[in-house]
């Protein structure tokens, strides 16, 4: 993968294959502040079939997917990295898993996550800094670990209820949070 990163450019040329991230490596930076604006990703040559990614971007929210080295993000734009998905295709997606997480401002490492679920965060106003990726056979120990928090959601709404013998609730704020009970037999007050 290669990296467009605010005042750096591309951390590795898109037309130097070589200067391309490897398997696990970091792509983008952390400690610096820096945004990530842009993405290309590929698949090394000796694997037959694609791989696809999609970004949401600050201003602009999903993009349609793209695939092989094309560019997902924006470049001299200013706008940031938020969120991304990637997926393979064909046959590499019968023996492969792609596993990938993103570094958020203000947040650090997320979670891995994988196959075409939603790293990053959407509606928070946070950037994406930097990007790990790693391809792993099906079924290999040397999978990471995924998590359920890889992925924050911020829709603009926060709820709050007031419940029967329990009081206020925590405001929640991601879409598909639950305000009050279930299953205890409480009323919201």
């Amino acid at each position: 993968r290669s990296v467009h990163v605010q005042n750096v450019g591309w951390q590795a040329p898109p037309s130097n294959p070589k200067a391309w991230c490897s398997d696990g490596e970091t792509g983008g930076t952390t400690g610096k502040s820096l945004r990530a604006e842009g993405i290309r990703i590929k698949l090394d040559s000796s694997l037959s079939g694609s791989i696809t990614y999609q970004a949401h971007v600050q201003n602009v929210g999903w993009q349609a997917w793209v695939s092989d080295g094309e560019l997902s993000g924006t470049t001299g734009k200013a706008l940031r990295l938020e969120a991304l998905r990637i997926a393979l295709q064909g046959d590499v997606a019968n023996r492969y898993s792609i596993y990938y997480r993103a570094h958020v401002q203000d947040y650090g490492w997320l979670d891995w996550t994988s196959n075409g679920d939603a790293a990053g965060s959407v509606g928070l106003g946070k950037r994406i800094e930097a990007l790990q990726l790693l391809l792993r056979l099906k079924g290999s120990n040397e999978s990471p670990t995924t998590g359920g928090n890889a992925y924050i959601e911020h829709s603009g709404i926060s709820i709050s209820s007031h419940v029967q013998n329990v009081g206020w609730q925590r405001s929640a704020t991601a879409n598909g949070q639950t305000s009050g009970t279930t299953g205890k037999g409480l009323r919201i007050e």
